[in-house]
C-alpha cells in the first residue's frame, strides 16, 4: 500500500492540476524581453533546479528569438530556450544574454548549462509567441549556466 501511495504521489510532480483553468501560480511572472528586433524568454522565479545537460551553440532562431542549436545531443537540433529568473538581454548591439551570474553569452558562443524541457503553454509564464517555436511542442529550460 505504501509504495502504491508513494508512485502516485510522484506521477504528478512538475504538472499543472488537471481540470479547469489553473490560477497563475505564486512564482508566476516569466517575460519575454526584445532588444534591437531580437527575442528571449525569460522564467519566472522557481524553487526547483532542472539537472539535464545542455551543451550547444547559442543562435537566433527564424522567428528572432534566441535558442541553442545542439551540437553533441541531436546535434543541428534548434530549440527555443527560457532562460533563468534574472537574466537580461545585452545592450550596444551585441546579440545575447547576461545570466543572473554575470556571464554574457554572444551569438555563436558554444556554452554548457543545465536545465530541461517543457511543453507550451509554460505554467507560470512567460507567454511564447508561437513564431519563436519553430513548429516545436515545447522549449529549453535553462537553470544554471
Amino acid at each position: 500500500m505504501a509504495v502504491v501511495l508513494a508512485v502516485v504521489g510522484v506521477a504528478g510532480c512538475g504538472e499543472a492540476p488537471a481540470g479547469g483553468p489553473v490560477e497563475p501560480s505564486p512564482t508566476s511572472g516569466g517575460r519575454l524581453l526584445e532588444r534591437d528586433g531580437v527575442r528571449t524568454l525569460v522564467a519566472p522565479p522557481r524553487e526547483i533546479v532542472l539537472l539535464a545537460g545542455i551543451v550547444g551553440e547559442l543562435v537566433v532562431n527564424d522567428g528572432g528569438c534566441l535558442a541553442v542549436r545542439g551540437v553533441h545531443s541531436k546535434p543541428g537540433r534548434v530549440r527555443l530556450l527560457v532562460w533563468p529568473h534574472g537574466t537580461d538581454l545585452l545592450a550596444d548591439g551585441e546579440v545575447g544574454v547576461l545570466t543572473p551570474e554575470k556571464k554574457e553569452i554572444r551569438a555563436g558562443d558554444t556554452f554548457t548549462a543545465t536545465g530541461g524541457w517543457q511543453e507550451v503553454p509554460l505554467w507560470g509564464g512567460p507567454e511564447v509567441p508561437a513564431e519563436c517555436l519553430g513548429g516545436q511542442a515545447g522549449v529549453s529550460l535553462i537553470d544554471v549556466v
